[in-house]
């Protein structure tokens, strides 16, 4: 965007009668033709356009834009900002919509009105003096428009007691009511009552013995309940300033874990954004004694030597959850090592993982997982490569220790798992997110266009190269028998929940009726076919819930073969919005889509493409349907249709077995265009002492 235009002030704001009205000079009004206004998400590029209406009133034009619009476009909570486009103007660019002059008495926010479900919409001022719009509950609302903040003064443990104080610092007068604990993905809550000795001033000192409070898995936050003359009850989130208190949580961990019944820990620690929350969660194997005494060794040995390795450029690779050896990870891993054998590339894996056997020719450039030498390697790199999240490359939900914060402070390449368009993940790999990739790789124009417009990824940071596992896809199996690939993915709605709640899912209820259907087990039986079922692995702790009666269906598990093998094995695909469907297309195999909870996908998870148009396979919503279609596609020779084939260019950039080498060498460009300067900056940047310092600093001034 360009500058802050002059010519666009606004004079004044209020938000009534389920409009935003805005009041302008009429100068930059004088032909409305080709006026537009549009709204962006915070730091990044999709625009949402914004009906409005406009009217001008002696020296001023009053622009009225709608709320109800809003619901289409936004299903969570959302920070927009507001502009404008004159499109008379010759080489005119869209411009922050802002105040040129703020006045005291003018509210910042205007009070939230309710929008959809538990969402409410307010238009505020921000502190630059542009005009933005928050999308959020009610409360959360409310917390922001809150003239001060809770800081965490101190805290300690003592065995299973967690002693903390709080700060109230404010300059309005309000009434302290109670602490709250909310669990961070559901509508639980704690709310401790204070009572007059727990308050002094506006300090709150509290002893909460956490064997007898009642906690779920996994995060909790931590907010003070006040009373205030203007907003009445107010839950406020703690935030933290103190770069002790950051410093200790961060580093020594183990003096604040509170060991809880049936090897639980409850875990107080300081997120990214400062909050203060705890992490109640079972202790992992990678938690013990041996494992800590590893991160001691490796970061000693940092200390040592790691001088020798300024210059080394090492890349590390690590697949999902650092146990499997199939996936693009392992691709591109074996690509470098055959073809650059030069360049120093390891690839970590867990040693007990069944997958450890394929990684037996490379074993000189392996490392181990949470082993002296992986935990060395995380320091001493250069750039963190991987299909999935950094995360996954050390001990999973242990974000406390000496090493953690090394891995988040590298240079991330982002492989993917698979083709963006059938599931958003604009939450979980955000280009402002935990898991920002300086190159995040695609495969065609219309998936970057995804990664810049919905991500929020700049176009340099964005490769369309294609995924390196595609190299090694065959055209043609030669497999004994003819076999179908069923593989649906997750739900985040269905993430660790119990058993019981899974079982009573729709999920597991269409699934199963479908492999045990006995119109689909004759039909295999009839023309010798073999059904392969082979369930997400973010669900494989449910795979035992699945039997099968037939020995023409399969139940494989995560692990037991490798999805390349089970591609290149099967003539066609059943899935519902796996990116896996993409290979199928890929290699000019069918698929068939199996959307039985489309209306709650699209509402809880979402989609890039449009559901209803943009498949490229027959789909179904119930079983019956589904087998239906599965009869007619193998009387038709289980072939790819034409008009699917012709659309294939726009899908894929590439199709060839060139990917791995393309991706080289966008990285290498990248890292020979990166100056030390620069890496030293952005290791800076993810320092979590410098961020607290920078938000003290910024407190400050502020």
């Amino acid at each position: 965007m360009n500058q802050i235009s002059d010519d666009l002030k606004v004079v004044h704001f209020e938000l009534s009668n389920r409009k935003i009205n805005i009041i302008f000079p009429t100068t930059p009004f004088v032909n409305k033709e080709g006026v537009s206004f549009f709204c962006k998400k915070r730091k990044e590029e999709k625009r949402y356009y914004l009906k409005c209406d406009m009217k001008v009133i002696k020296d001023s034009t009053l622009v009225s834009i709608e709320i109800e619009q809003f619901k289409k476009y936004f299903q969570s909570e959302v920070r927009l900002d507001l502009y404008m486009e004159n499109l008379n103007e010759v080489g005119e660019n869209p411009v922050r919509v802002y105040f040129a002059k703020f006045s005291n008495n003018i509210e910042r926010y205007q009070k939230p009105v309710y929008l959809k479900n538990d969402f409410y919409l307010s238009s505020y001022i921000t502190k630059n003096n542009h005009v933005s719009i928050v999308i959020n509950t009610e409360e959360k609302i409310k917390s922001e428009m809150f003239e001060g903040h809770v800081k965490l003064h101190k805290l300690k443990v003592k065995k299973v007691n967690l002693n903390v104080s709080f700060d109230i610092d404010t300059k309005v007068k309000v009434e302290i009511k109670a602490i709250i604990l909310k669990h961070r993905k559901g509508p639980e809550q704690i709310r401790i009552k204070l009572g007059p000795n727990q308050i002094k001033e506006n300090r709150v000192e509290i002893s909460l013995d956490m064997k007898n409070v009642e906690l779920l898995q996994f995060y909790w936050d931590f907010y003070v309940e006040v009373i205030s003359e203007k907003l009445g009850n107010v839950h406020l989130r703690v935030k933290n300033f103190s770069i002790l208190n950051k410093f200790k949580l961060q580093y020594f961990p183990s003096i604040f874990t509170i060991k809880n019944k049936n090897d639980y820990i409850i875990l107080p620690y300081i997120t990214q954004s400062e909050d203060f929350s705890i992490n109640y969660r079972l202790k992992g194997r990678y938690e013990d004694k041996k494992f800590k005494i590893n991160e001691i060794i490796a970061f000693i040995l940092y200390i040592l030597f790691g001088f020798f390795f300024i210059g080394s450029k090492i890349w590390l690779i690590h697949e999902k959850f650092s146990e499997t050896a199939q996936d693009n990870s392992f691709s591109f891993f074996k690509y470098c090592y055959k073809n650059h054998p030069n360049k120093k590339v390891y690839f970590v894996i867990k040693k007990e993982s069944e997958d450890c056997v394929h990684t037996i020719p490379y074993k000189k450039r392996v490392a181990h997982f949470m082993s002296v030498k992986h935990l060395f390697l995380i320091l001493v790199s250069k750039r963190i490569i991987s299909s999935e999240a950094k995360g996954h490359g050390f001990a999973w939900r242990v974000s406390q220790g000496m090493i953690k914060p090394r891995l988040n402070q590298k240079k991330y390449i982002f492989l993917q798992h698979g083709v963006l368009g059938l599931k958003k993940v604009d939450g979980t790999f955000n280009a402002n997110g935990n898991n920002h990739a300086d190159l995040f790789v695609t495969s065609s124009e219309i998936e970057k266009n995804i990664v810049h417009d919905y991500l929020g990824y700049p176009l340099e940071n964005i490769i369309v190269t294609g995924l390196a596992r595609w190299d090694e896809l065959e055209r043609q199996h030669t497999h004994e028998k003819t076999e179908i690939l069923c593989m649906p993915t997750w739900r985040n709605w269905l993430e660790e929940v119990t058993d019981e709640e899974f079982i009573r899912s729709d999920y597991f209820q269409k699934y199963l009726e479908l492999i045990t259907s006995t119109e689909l087990r004759n039909f295999l039986s009839e023309q010798d076919l073999y059904l392969n079922f082979y369930l997400h692995p973010k669900f494989i702790q449910y795979a035992k819930l699945f039997n099968s009666v037939d020995n023409r269906i399969n139940i494989i598990e995560f692990g037991e073969q490798t999805v390349n093998s089970l591609i290149k094995r099967s003539s066609m695909l059943i899935t519902d919005y796996s990116s896996v469907a993409w290979e199928y297309c890929y290699l000019d195999k069918p698929v068939l889509f199996f959307q039985f909870d489309k209306g709650k996908y699209e509402s809880l998870q979402g989609s890039y493409l449009d559901l209803d148009k943009d498949l490229f396979g027959r789909n179904s919503f119930d079983v019956n349907t589904l087998i239906c279609h599965l009869k007619e596609l193998v009387a038709a020779g289980m072939k790819l249709d034409n008009s699917i084939i012709k659309q294939k260019s726009k899908f894929f950039k590439y199709i060839d077995q060139n990917n791995c080498s393309r991706i080289y060498q966008e990285i290498i460009k990248n890292e020979e265009s990166t100056s030390h300067k620069e890496e030293l900056m952005y290791a800076l940047k993810r320092s979590p002492i410098v961020r607290t310092v920078w938000r003290k600093v910024k407190g400050i001034r502020t």
